[in-house]
C-alpha cells in the first residue's frame, strides 16, 4: 500500500468525477438534445420517407424507452401510386431484431378499398431484412371509401418479406367487440419472378358482412362486385400479366332489386334481395361457372318482366294476370341457378306448399321453374333487357351483362382465332 499526496488524491477524485459522472451526463444531455433537435427529426423523416417511398410530416419525436419511438401528429401523404393519406395523433414504434411494431389509438385514412390497408405498409418491407416483419395496430381507423366514412375497429396489419415475395395481412371489425366472429381478414401476396409481378389476394368475412366499397382486394374484384351492396363470404383473386381470375365461395350479396335490376334495365321491380353464391369462377371479367340462390321477401314485379322471364328463360306462369295489373305484388322469391358455357338452368326454391315455385303471391304460386335448361346464359340478358332494347344496339347495362356471362365453348374458340 502506498500513500498519495492529498493534492494527487483530490486530482484523481476530480478526474473520476469528470469521467464517471459529469462526462456521461454531458454526453447524455448532448445525445438527448440531438435526438430532440430539428436536425435529427429531419434526418429520421428523410430516412422514413426513403423507406416508405413518400413524404410525411412529424410534429414531435419522443424516446420513452430503449428501441421505442413515439411520434405525435404524423401525416403520411398519398404514395405508392395510391390515393391514400394516413394521419394519426400519436404512433408508437417498437423495434426488435425480428419485428417492427407500430401502434396507435386512432387514425384516419383515405383509400379506395381495404386492400390498400395492406398495400399502404407493404412498401416499408423493402427496408427490412427477410427475417423481419412489420406489425401495426390501430384501435380505430376512420376510412373514407366510396364517398362515405366507415369506422374500422381493432385494426391489425402484418407485413412479411421473403426474398422475392411480400405478404401483407389485415384483420379488423366493423363493430366494437371481441372474439373471432365479426372479423374481416384480407391477405395480399406479391411475388416477383424474372422481373414480372404476380399478385394474389384473398378476403374472408368471419360472421360479418361488409360494404362492397371496402372489398376491392384487387382490381378484378372491384370490377366484378357492384358497389352499394353488402357482402359476406370468401374471395380469392390471382393476377398475372396474361390476365386474372377470381373465385367466390359461399358469398352472400345483399342488394336492392329496384336499384340493381329495375333502374339499370328499365324494369318495374322492387324489394330487397340476397344473392348467395355457392361457387363461382370469373376469368378476365367473364363468368366461367357459377351456382347459387336468389332470395327476396315482399316486393313488386312488372307484368312485362314476368312475361319476359317466361319467354326468354322458360319460366311458367301459374295463371293469367288481369290485363290492368301492370305491376304485381309478391311475397317471396326463391330461385336456384347454375350457369356455365353450356347454358343456364333454374330451379324454384320458394318455401311453400308446392315444389318448383319461383315466386309466391299471397301464399300461392305466381311463377314456376322452367321445365328444363333455359339455354345459353345470354338468355338472362335478353330476359332482363327492357322491351325493344335488343332490337337496337344494346344499352351500356345490357352490354355489360352480356360481356360478363358465360359463352358456349364454340363461341369462345371462335373468339380466340
Amino acid at each position: 500500500m502506498f500513500l498519495l499526496h492529498e493534492r494527487t488524491r483530490n486530482s484523481i477524485c476530480r478526474l473520476g468525477f469528470l469521467l464517471g459522472c459529469l462526462a456521461p451526463t454531458v454526453c447524455l444531455g448532448g445525445w438527448l438534445a440531438i435526438r430532440q433537435g430539428e436536425g435529427y427529426r429531419e434526418a429520421r423523416r428523410a430516412e422514413w420517407r426513403e423507406a416508405v417511398g413518400t413524404d410525411l410530416s412529424i410534429g414531435k419525436l419522443e424516446f420513452p424507452r430503449p428501441n421505442v419511438v413515439r411520434v405525435s401528429e404524423i401525416a403520411l401523404r398519398p404514395a405508392f401510386g395510391l390515393a391514400a393519406a394516413l394521419s394519426a395523433s400519436t404512433i408508437e414504434m417498437v423495434t426488435t431484431p425480428s419485428r417492427i411494431m407500430l401502434s396507435a389509438k386512432d387514425g384516419q385514412l383515405d383509400l379506395s378499398s381495404v386492400s390498400e390497408l395492406v398495400r399502404a405498409i407493404s412498401p416499408g418491407a423493402r427496408g427490412i431484412s427477410p427475417n423481419q416483419e412489420i406489425r401495426a395496430w390501430l384501435g380505430q381507423l376512420h376510412v373514407r371509401a366510396g364517398g362515405e366514412t366507415i369506422v374500422l375497429y381493432d385494426v391489425h396489419l402484418k407485413v412479411e418479406r421473403a426474398k422475392e415475395e411480400t405478404k401483407g395481412t389485415a384483420w379488423f371489425r366493423l363493430t366494437e367487440g371481441s372474439g373471432a366472429d365479426g372479423r374481416i381478414v384480407v391477405q395480399v401476396t406479391e411475388k416477383e419472378v424474372d422481373g414480372t409481378t404476380y399478385r394474389q389476394a384473398e378476403l374472408h368475412t368471419l360472421g360479418a358482412d361488409a360494404p362492397t366499397e371496402l372489398l376491392g382486394i384487387s382490381q378484378s374484384a372491384t370490377d366484378a362486385i357492384p358497389a352499394g351492396c353488402r357482402f359476406s363470404g370468401s374471395i380469392w383473386t390471382n393476377e398475372r400479366p396474361e390476365g386474372w381470375e377470381m373465385q367466390i365461395r359461399e358469398g352472400r350479396l345483399g342488394f336492392d332489386l329496384g336499384r340493381w335490376v329495375g333502374d339499370r334495365f328499365g324494369r318495374r321491380v322492387s324489394g330487397t334481395a340476397q344473392l348467395t353464391i355457392h361457387d363461382a369462377i370469373v376469368r378476365n371479367g367473364r363468368i366461367e361457372r357459377a351456382s347459387g340462390t336468389l332470395e327476396a321477401g315482399s316486393g313488386e314485379i312488372g307484368e312485362s318482366l314476368l312475361a319476359s322471364l317466361c319467354e326468354a328463360l322458360g319460366f311458367r306462369r301459374a295463371g293469367q294476370a288481369p290485363a290492368a295489373a301492370a305491376t304485381l305484388h309478391f311475397d317471396q322469391v326463391g330461385v336456384k341457378f347454375q350457369m356455365d358455357g353450356a347454358g343456364v338452368a333454374f330451379k324454384g326454391d320458394c318455401k311453400g306448399p308446392e315444389l318448383g315455385v319461383a315466386i309466391l303471391q299471397a301464399g300461392r304460386p305466381l311463377l314456376y321453374e322452367p321445365d328444363g335448361p333455359s339455354g345459353p346464359a345470354a338468355q338472362l340478358a335478353i330476359a332482363l333487357a327492357a322491351p325493344g332494347a335488343l332490337l337496337a344496339p344494346a344499352n351500356a347495362e345490357t352490354q355489360s351483362l352480356l360481356s360478363r356471362l358465360p359463352i358456349p365453348p364454340a363461341a369462345a374458340q371462335g373468339r380466340l382465332r
